[in-house]
């Protein structure tokens, strides 16, 4: 074979190989970043998702705290076990258990869109608000029956109501620190779940005490 024809195929192969390897680095390359890219959009979308879980449930916890102070209102109005006492505290104690329902339904969604231990925080925090409710109940009945201990259980209701919002700022500080990991990538620390569950210990101590 001609030396020069020898030549022009050899320098047309590699630069054909050359071409095939830098079309494979490219659609490589290329694949690389359409991944990366559905990943980033996927990890969006959850974040999304828990951002709003999140909202929508502290939204139905404070709605529930709200009726509760409701309830306080029409339990400390003057006449307690009146007709119109008695019906002022059940219409507000009916708009506790709207509240509830909506906080415990909340939750359940709640629960589809976190982790496990975010899962578990929620219900530590519903289980904290239904005590309340519970205290609350009982000073209701307590002064609805003029009762010798309705002051001491409305000193215990009025304490653990006001003791939420101290409760919540936990609960939220502790979302904080779940929605800037990433589930798939950096699940939160334990550490975490041990502040929420010591916090949690020391204050069912307290309601002990009380």
């Amino acid at each position: 074979m001609d030396p020069t024809v020898q030549g022009a195929l050899l320098g047309a192969g590699a630069t054909a190989f050359g071409a095939v390897v830098t079309g494979r680095l490219s659609a490589s390359s290329s694949l690389k970043a359409v991944k990366f890219q559905i990943q980033a959009q996927r990890l969006d979308g959850l974040w999304q998702m828990r951002r709003d879980a999140y909202a929508v449930f502290l939204t139905s916890v404070e709605a529930t705290r709200g009726a509760l102070r409701r309830l306080e209102g029409a339990v400390l109005a003057p006449g307690a076990g009146s007709e119109g006492w008695s019906s002022a505290v059940a219409s507000a104690r009916e708009a506790v258990d709207e509240a509830a329902y909506e906080m415990w339904r909340q939750g359940t969604i709640f629960r589809i869109a976190v982790t496990g231990l975010e899962a578990d925080s929620a219900d530590s925090l519903v289980s904290v608000v239904n005590g309340v409710i519970s205290d609350m109940d009982e000073w209701t009945t307590a002064a609805s029956e003029q009762r010798q201990d309705v002051h001491v259980l409305r000193r215990r209701a009025l304490h653990w109501l006001e003791a939420l919002p101290d409760t919540l700022e936990h609960f939220m500080e502790m979302s904080k620190g779940y929605l800037q990991g990433i589930p798939d990538v950096d699940p939160p620390g334990p550490s975490l779940m041990q502040r929420w569950r010591s916090w949690l210990l020391h204050w069912r101590l307290r309601r002990m005490d009380d």
